[in-house]
């Protein structure tokens, strides 16, 4: 049964007063320090306000006390991708964020949204082609995830400029030795006619 503090919690954050929520979260676990659901809804709460940190602490105190709950790792996933879009600098985060994700999947293979954030993340790691499988067999299966639908249409696009990238490049090489070859044939051509011309002259 819930108690009454975790109750007004949840009601804060449906309510988006995070820092009500965690008060009351506090209070909550104050009362039952092994309460996962009250760490995870605090986690998430602190996620919500940005406070990083202490999200991925609330989160790893739910998989201290449940190891199978597939949820927070899905959460400490999504907050090191919000940290990484804040520094992108930092590719040690996508990494981070990718371990956790598919731990979650490893938990419950039928988790939509952690297949959804995994393309997110091979998409910021530049494999668009991994990114684009992924996404594209999440939409095909439910069309109604939009931001699959995003993913596949950005990496399907940036797959088709990196080809035609290549394939220009490709042919300015060709159009290069081309040249090059015709160049050649013009000089040669031109020495010997003035070797003849001076032989016959």
């Amino acid at each position: 049964m819930l108690n009454n503090n975790y109750k007004k919690g949840l009601l804060a954050i449906d309510k988006y007063n995070y820092s009500m929520a965690i008060d009351h979260f506090n209070n909550a676990i104050s009362k039952n320090i092994l309460d996962e659901f009250a760490y995870l809804k605090r986690g998430i709460a602190f996620k919500c306000l940005n406070e990083n940190q202490n999200a991925i602490n609330d989160f790893n105190n739910v998989i201290k006390l449940n190891k199978n709950n597939y949820e927070a790792y899905f959460q400490i996933s999504e907050t090191y991708m919000s940290e990484y879009l804040l520094n992108p600098d930092n590719k040690k985060l996508l990494e981070l964020s990718l371990i956790n994700n598919n731990n979650a999947i490893e938990l419950n293979k039928e988790y939509y949204e952690a297949f959804e954030l995994r393309s997110k993340i091979h998409f910021q790691m530049g494999e668009y082609k991994k990114a684009f499988n992924l996404s594209k067999s999440l939409f095909d299966n439910n069309p109604r995830l939009s931001e699959a639908y995003r993913i596949m249409t950005n990496s399907h696009d940036l797959l088709i400029n990196e080809f035609d990238k290549k394939q220009s490049n490709k042919d300015y090489y060709i159009s290069s030795i081309l040249t090059f070859f015709i160049i050649t044939i013009v000089i040669i051509s031109s020495i010997i006619f003035v070797i003849n011309y001076w032989r016959w002259a």
